[in-house]
């Protein structure tokens, strides 16, 4: 299987795949894999970004998968219906895997419950040059109730100041970055309960 962070057509991982299948094809014992990202627009949602993302959870189901002698079919060829047998290749990488052991099981669930009673306070997408920005000055303290809209703190990058906004209604439970951390995209300042 190979993997490869840029799109399926006309990447690295194509190119590997077709010399290995040039080369190699009768001592494989299993078709050959691509693992790219899904060729849709990049986005700057933190959370819509990680839906695309490459992990390794991702890497391990497909690697299963093709050691299955399935072959990996991409989500986005699967939804656009050009697979006649759609439903025999259907997986879904948000579940568990079905060889964890339940003792990891119950700690993935329990991480989830306590993750779904908190909401994560991050920094959004700010652009393609964007990597990184300084914490500035928290407007709310650990207790506080906050409503949507209000401003929670403001931050630095290499560009501008800006302020980050309360996503929903909710109290501030804890603060992750401290006035004068230096986060990168993605990162956790805070977190809210609702």
């Amino acid at each position: 299987m190979v993997v490869d962070e840029a799109y399926q057509s006309c990447s690295i991982a194509s190119e590997i795949a077709a010399i290995v299948m040039e080369n190699a094809f009768d001592k494989l014992r299993a078709p050959v894999g691509r693992l790219n990202k899904e060729s849709v627009p990049q986005p700057f949602s933190p959370s819509l970004e990680s839906a695309i993302t490459i992990t390794s959870e991702k890497i391990i189901r497909s690697v299963k998968i093709i050691l299955n002698n399935n072959p990996l079919i991409s989500q986005s060829v699967i939804q656009s219906g050009i697979h006649p047998d759609q439903s025999k290749f259907d997986y879904n990488f948000d579940q568990p895997a079905d060889d964890m052991d339940s003792m990891q099981v119950q700690n993935a669930q329990a991480q989830n419950e306590v993750a779904n009673d908190k909401i994560e306070i991050v920094i959004p997408n700010l652009g393609l040059t964007v990597t990184e920005v300084v914490i500035g000055k928290w407007n709310k303290k650990v207790g506080d109730t906050v409503k949507k809209g209000e401003l929670l703190f403001d931050f630095e990058s290499e560009k501008a100041v800006m302020e980050f906004e309360c996503p929903q209604d909710g109290i501030l439970v804890e603060i992750v970055a401290d006035e004068g951390t230096t986060l990168l995209i993605g990162g956790l300042a805070g977190l809210m309960s609702v």
